[in-house]
């Protein structure tokens, strides 16, 4: 082949490799975003269960919620991407896994105060683990962001307002535990929202109704707490952007 055509060839082999490397952010993002939605969804059960071990269909979905996130990891973790932030979430995540297998983690709950901080721990690192990697790259979409935030802002209310170690292990620096901002962050994200055709209006409408509900609880101008108030609406709010996700 002469010369000249091996150049003319060089500049797609380039751009070939630099669509696939995007493509494989992307799929990296995709997966991690589902894990990290799993975990907070996960996290807003066991507070629901462990506040009320006796709502027993608390305690399905909450059995529900884990196996999603058992394979939302497996599928995460067997990729082996080579970032260092996934070398903590494996590590935290197999002592996590090891603690639940041993352990009565859904039924045992608050019944056992050093087994619940134990848990809090790990899950905590690898939250915080997830959530750093995940913030490297941008969302796969409107919606996703969207989503993320939600869990976000939900998990972390209802988590200090029912349980005591959520907020006693969580360190000053955890960006979760900043609900004005992250706050601040959905209303910039509702407004653009509204300009695009990612959602339904009818759908947007509905969420801003129940988000402008609880804003004010959740952003801390409420002295009384409310995590039922805070749980029923964002559910509901999640229920909605998981169809459009």
């Amino acid at each position: 082949m002469p010369v000249a055509i091996i150049f003319l060839f060089i500049p797609f082999i380039l751009l070939s490799n630099a669509i696939s490397a995007k493509e494989h952010k992307i799929i990296e993002q995709k997966i991690l975003e589902q894990s990290l939605h799993q975990y907070y969804q996960l996290n807003i059960n066991i507070n629901q269960y462990w506040k009320d071990d006796s709502n027993l269909r608390v305690k399905q979905e909450t059995e529900r919620t884990l196996e999603l996130m058992n394979q939302a990891m497996e599928r995460l973790l067997n990729k082996k991407y080579p970032a260092i932030e996934y070398e903590k979430i494996r590590n935290n995540w197999f002592e996590l896994n090891k603690l639940i297998n041993e352990t009565s983690f859904i039924d045992k709950g608050y019944s056992d105060v050093s087994l619940i901080a134990s848990y809090r721990v790990f899950f905590d690192n690898v939250r915080q683990s997830m959530l750093k990697r995940y913030q490297k790259n941008p969302p796969t979409s409107d919606i996703a962001n969207t989503l993320i935030l939600f869990d976000r802002v939900i998990s972390t209310y209802v988590e200090v307002n029912t349980d005591a170690f959520g907020s006693f292990i969580r360190s000053a620096t955890d960006e979760d535990m900043d609900l004005a901002k992250l706050v601040i962050q959905i209303d910039s994200q509702l407004d653009s929202l509204k300009q695009s055709s990612s959602i339904p209006q009818a759908d947007l409408s509905s969420i801003k109704v129940k988000w402008n509900f609880i804003r004010k609880i959740v952003a801390g101008n409420n002295a009384q707490a409310s995590p039922f108030i805070v749980l029923l609406n964002g559910n509901k709010i999640i229920r909605i952007l998981e169809e459009h996700y």
